[in-house]
C-alpha cells in the first residue's frame, strides 16, 4: 500500500519568501514556480491561493452557451428570492414528486447563502473555488504522494492534465466537486481499506444528482471485490461478446 506523505518536505525560507513575493507580483508566476518543488507547505498555500483568485476572476460570454453562463444567471435569480422559496426548494428535492425539478441541494445552498451577502457572480464564482480548492489539495496530495511521482516528463504531463480539468471545471461548480470528492473516496475506500469515507461519499448525490449511481457502483464494488475471480470471467467474456459482436 503507498503511504500518503504526512510531513511536508522542508524547504529554504528563502525558498518560501521567493513564492510569496511572485504571488504579489503575479499569481500565475508564483503557481508556476511552485511546481517545481509540489510537496512543500508553501507550494500547496500558492495554489490554493491561486485557485481562489481564479475562481474570483472567472467571466463568462454573454454570446455563448455554457455552464459558467448558466449559474451566473441562476444566482442572479437568487439574490431576489427570500428563505420561504428558499426553504420551499430544500423539502422539495427531498420529496418523492419534486415539484420544483431541484437536482441538488449544495448549489442552491451555497447560491442562497452568498447571495444574502452579495449580488456580485465574482463572490459566487470565489466561494465554489473555495470548495474546490479544499477538494484539490486532498486530491493532489494523494496523486503527488505516490512514490513513483517525481520530476520526470510524465509526472508532469499528469499533473499538466490534472490542473488543466480542474481549474475549467470550476465554470460546471457542481459535477467536477462531486467527481473529486468521489474519486478521493475511491481511494481511500479501496486503496487505504478505509471503510469510515463511504458515509462522504454518501454526500455525492447532494452535490449532484447523478451521483446515487456512482453510491450504488461503490457499494456493488464493497461487496463484490471478495469475488475477484469471477468478475475477472465475467469481464474476458464480455470482451469476447464485443469482439465477436464487431467481426
Amino acid at each position: 500500500m503507498v503511504k500518503e506523505f504526512n510531513n511536508w518536505r522542508k524547504e529554504s525560507p528563502i525558498e518560501a519568501k521567493n513564492k510569496l513575493i511572485l504571488f504579489l507580483i503575479c499569481p500565475l508566476w508564483s503557481f508556476l514556480y511552485s511546481l517545481r518543488n509540489i510537496h512543500t507547505k508553501s507550494s500547496y498555500k500558492v495554489i490554493f491561493w491561486f485557485t481562489l483568485f481564479f475562481g474570483m476572476c472567472m467571466v463568462y460570454n454573454k454570446e455563448v452557451r455554457n455552464d459558467g453562463k448558466f449559474h451566473a444567471y441562476e444566482f442572479q435569480q437568487y439574490v431576489q428570492k427570500d428563505f420561504d422559496q428558499y426553504e420551499r426548494e430544500i423539502h422539495s428535492f427531498f420529496s418523492i414528486d419534486n415539484n420544483e425539478g431541484i437536482k441538488d441541494i449544495f448549489n442552491i445552498s451555497v447560491m442562497y447563502v452568498v447571495s444574502r451577502v452579495s449580488d456580485n457572480f465574482h463572490i459566487y464564482f470565489l466561494v465554489i473555488a473555495f470548495f474546490y480548492a479544499i477538494v484539490m489539495r486532498r486530491g493532489l496530495k494523494l496523486f503527488t504522494s505516490e512514490e513513483k511521482f517525481d520530476r520526470s516528463s510524465s509526472s508532469y504531463i499528469l499533473l499538466y492534465i490534472f490542473f488543466i480539468y480542474q481549474f475549467s471545471s470550476i465554470n460546471g461548480v457542481r459535477f467536477g466537486i462531486a467527481a473529486w470528492i468521489g474519486i478521493y473516496c475511491l481511494f481511500k475506500i479501496f486503496r487505504d481499506n478505509n471503510k469510515n469515507y463511504l458515509w462522504i461519499a454518501l454526500l455525492t448525490p447532494l452535490i449532484h444528482a447523478s451521483f446515487i449511481i456512482y453510491v450504488g457502483m461503490i457499494f456493488i464494488a464493497c461487496f463484490a471485490r471478495r469475488y475477484e475471480k469471477f468478475w475477472f470471467i465475467i469481464f474476458i467474456l464480455y470482451i469476447l461478446r464485443i469482439v465477436r459482436k464487431n467481426k
